[in-house]
């Protein structure tokens, strides 16, 4: 038997849905009447679904989704099928049709498209990387709008990411730079990988240096005004990005003729340099200095800074290349900074007397080997802090002729000395802009290329300053800096059921997100607990307005509106449309009224909310659908049907770009209907942890979901596991339910998988891709025994992979877990250790709990 049903006009179909309904309810009633062995009952839809993107599925037709689904349960005699045709060819509808029909396929749900063929399968469907991307994302324009680097994970470079930030208007003392570039340290590395003591705001405090536009000026200053260009060098951070606050002693001019990038990444150079030889080494004219690590920013800064001073300058560098560089400027004696061997190379070079200042930045046995080269009364200033934050033991031998031993922190002094550090600031620009320091060679990367110059700071790959330049002109893709925006502070929110049970948990949850003003509505006024708890918000400064009614009759929808939008016009955010009545029967003695009845407060009701709050501009309007629509529950064809129209509405609403959710939602364990179901033994939905998924999926712009406690497979009874819909969610015949794989879950999969060559390939794999990402490799293969050093980790790089690991597989591994693996094929083996999945054993059966 075939039911044909063909779009009507879409004007959202809630009438048109119920008579389909009920033309569908008879047909089933006849066949179960009449028929000891019913022939198949086809219901033939015209795009009813959305299948591909762009479709426009009618919302009239998806009741007959829900209705099915609980006819293949209560009746599986009957293999109840959907077929939806293609809205796009309705001259080839008969042919195709036909076809589907003569081939008595078994699956249950199928969509016509374009000469092709779709079936319909439910899976877990986990929130993606791509989702929880796009819910934060906001455009920013450059030049006008706030918006600042950050690590979105401290120890991971690949999640340095763009947030937005307000504008604050500078303090006395202080002003605003709209900046042009700004400058990246080793500083910076150390910051985004945790390295770095610090608060949560750590992550916010990259970029130390830049080159600016005045944009406003705090009271107090008097010697800059808008417009003037400046450099700014500031301790705490922030200048990579739009615009930045900083004390206005913190700045000088421009030097005349310098571009923007050119200048930015002067200040921390040839500060650290200035400061290091001339104040603290206090260096001399004939005496001999030795550079460390001469090649970076600073290190080409304090070369010229020796050289003004009259030194003599030894150096090392890390690469043939960098000593090429160095010998290439006139340094005559270079050497290697990767080997100790620079002690007894400074010695001789010196006819065994040594050097009189040695400028630091290496670690470890290198402090030794460079105190070891001063003659007596020799200065040694060290730059790096390491050795320092992690209080590293020294010898005090080399000490005792006369040496002294200093370290250089610029922003100790910044912050302690403001004075002294702004003096030298106005000594270092008056030194370049009088030829007397030349700028320094610098290689600039624009600021959506950050993770590129990040990686080659860390691996130490470039040679004199790496400068971003931040963007004027144009937009920008910028996150949320605290998570996507579900619920607006102060907003206000139409709940309806929101005088009872559910409803009344979602007025809750809405408060505790900030909403200002709830407008609840129910047939009756609330009493009891429901009564006290409406009390307790209020009292708590939740603004509560109740609107009595029943939702479906006319009128009382553009009384919520009109209350929630009262006595000034405010704007309406949101809607909660819980609104329900149950009212089950078996789908063979469904009558008239119980359609109605169930049909009435979630259909009628949701289309007179739309239509009363059409000009209003809502972030979401969300409706309590049910897992009968999405699974099918015996007894509950009507409810069933009311249901799939709100997921089918929810469809057509954000096709036409108003954002909807409708959330299949399994029972609640401690409110509302179902409440019993905890009683019998089955896993139910605790408040909170629902809630939270609304929540969730709000702030992810999903339009349908199942939100369903435990393993789906409960709630699916015996008469359905044969069927297709339900084949991703049952135990395959070779796989079990606890091995499939979630988006992703890797874990899962791994579980899954014999154990042995199949297991070791499939985390290799796993490894791979993460080795590829933090080292910038193509795809090419990777040899399992390769050492991991000769592919370029060091330590940094190692903590990255570490830190990606660790977030990947929600696992906590040693620091030297990377180090103790050397190569691929030793790191899977140490994961899988790690992850209880010993090589030997067979893989434990195990499930998380579904998206």
């Amino acid at each position: 038997m075939v039911l044909l049903c063909g779009p009507r006009p879409a004007d959202g179909g809630a009438e048109d849905g119920l008579r389909r309904t009920r033309r569908l309810l008879a047909a089933a009633q006849a066949l179960t009447a009449r028929f000891p062995e019913p022939p198949r009952l086809y219901a033939a839809t015209c795009g009813a679904r959305t299948v591909t993107p762009g479709d426009l599925a009618d919302p009239g037709q998806s009741p007959l989704r829900g209705l099915v689904r609980v006819l293949a349960l209560e009746h599986p005699e009957l293999r109840a099928t959907l077929v939806d045709t293609d809205p796009a060819a309705p001259d080839e509808l008969a042919e195709t049709l036909a076809a589907e029909l003569l081939a008595d396929a078994p699956e249950e749900e199928i969509a016509l498209r374009d000469s092709a063929r779709y079936t319909a399968e439910l899976d877990y469907a986990p929130l993606t990387d791509t989702e929880r991307t796009t819910a934060c994302a906001r455009t920013v324009r450059c030049g006008t709008d706030g918006f600042r680097l950050r690590a979105g994970r401290l120890g991971d470079l690949g999640s340095l990411e763009l947030t937005t930030t307000p504008r604050p208007r500078p303090g006395p003392g202080e002003v605003e730079l709209r900046v042009l570039a700004a400058g990246l340290n080793f500083r910076d590395v150390l910051t985004a990988m945790g390295q770095l003591p610090g608060d949560e705001n750590t992550r916010y405090r990259l970029g130390f240096e830049c080159a600016g536009e005045v944009s406003a000026v705090g009271p107090g200053v008097d010697h800059l005004r808008a417009g003037d260009r400046v450099v700014a060098a500031d301790a705490l951070g922030g200048a990579f990005g739009s615009f930045t606050v900083v004390p206005a002693d913190r700045t000088a001019p421009l030097p005349e003729g310098l571009a923007p990038d050119t200048a930015a990444g002067l200040p921390i150079a040839f500060l650290t340099a200035w400061y290091a030889l001339r104040h603290v080494g206090q260096v001399t004219a004939g005496e001999r200095v030795l550079i460390h690590s001469a090649t970076g920013g600073t290190g080409l800064a304090a070369i010229a800074v020796a050289r003004l001073l009259g030194a003599e300058v030894l150096a090392t560098a890390g690469s043939e290349e960098k000593r090429r560089f160095l010998r290439a400027m006139g340094v005559a004696h270079v050497m290697d900074s990767r080997s100790l061997d620079f002690r007894d190379e400074v010695k001789e070079v010196t006819g065994g007397e040594g050097v009189d200042v040695v400028l630091n930045s290496l670690a470890g046995s290198a402090i030794r080997a460079g105190l070891e080269c001063l003659r007596p009364f020799g200065r040694f200033v060290e730059l790096g802090v390491r050795d320092i934050l992690s209080d590293a033991p020294l010898g005090l031998s080399p000490l005792r002729h006369n040496i002294t031993f200093s370290t250089v922190d610029l922003r100790e002094l910044q912050l302690a000395r403001p004075r002294v550090y702004a003096a030298m600031l106005r000594e270092v620009l008056a030194a370049i802009g009088e030829s007397r320091l030349k700028p320094l060679r610098c290689t600039t990367y624009p600021l959506a290329e950050v993770i590129d110059a990040f990686r080659r700071m860390a691996g130490a790959r470039h040679i004199g300053k790496l400068v971003l330049t931040i963007p004027q002109e144009g937009e920008l893709d910028a996150v949320l800096p605290d998570g996507p925006l579900t619920v607006r502070e102060g907003g206000t929110y139409i709940v309806t059921g929101g005088l009872r049970g559910l409803g009344v948990a979602t007025a809750c949850w809405l408060a505790r997100q900030g909403a200002g003003h709830l407008v609840l509505s129910g047939r009756t006024a609330p009493a009891g607990a429901a009564a006290r708890t409406l009390g307790e918000l209020s009292a708590a400064g939740t603004r509560i307005t109740v609107v009595t009614g029943d939702i479906s009759l006319p009128g009382t929808a553009d009384r919520l509106v009109a209350a929630a939008t009262a006595p000034d016009g405010a704007s309406l955010n949101g809607v909660v449309h819980s609104a329900m009545v149950l009212d089950d029967a078996a789908v063979a003695t469904i009558r008239e009224d119980q359609l109605g009845r169930v049909w009435a407060p979630k259909v009628t009701g949701a289309w007179r909310l739309h239509r009363a709050t059409e000009g209003h501009r809502l972030d979401w309007f969300a409706v309590y659908s049910s897992m009968a629509s999405l699974l099918g529950n015996a007894g509950q064809g009507a409810y069933a049907a009311a249901n799939a129209w709100l997921d089918g509405f929810a469809a057509w609403r954000s096709a036409r770009g108003l954002p909807t959710l409708a959330v299949n939602w399994g029972p609640w364990g401690e409110t509302g209907v179902a409440t019993g179901f905890a009683d019998r033994g089955c896993q139910t939905i605790p408040t909170e942890q629902g809630l939270g998924a609304l929540g969730a999926l709000l702030a992810h712009r999903r339009v349908q979901t199942g939100v369903i406690p435990g393993e789906p497979a409960t709630w699916i009874p015996a008469a359905a596991r044969r069927s297709a819909l339900f084949a991703p969610l049952l135990p395959g015949d070779d796989i079990p339910v606890a091995a499939r794989e979630s988006a992703g879950d890797i874990r899962a999969r791994l579980a899954a998988l014999p154990a042995g060559s199949a297991r070791r390939a499939a985390l290799e794999s796993c490894l791979t891709d993460h080795i590829r990402a933090v080292l910038r490799l193509s795809s090419a293969t990777l040899d399992p025994q390769t050492p991991l050093r000769s592919l370029g980790f060091d330590s940094l790089l190692a903590m990255e992979l570490r830190v990606r690991l660790e977030t990947g597989l929600n696992l906590k591994l040693a620091g030297n877990f990377v180090w103790r693996h050397p190569t691929l094929e030793a790191l899977a083996a140490g994961l899988a250790q790690q992850l209880g999945l010993d090589p030997a054993d067979r893989p434990e059966e195990r499930l998380g709990a579904p998206g």
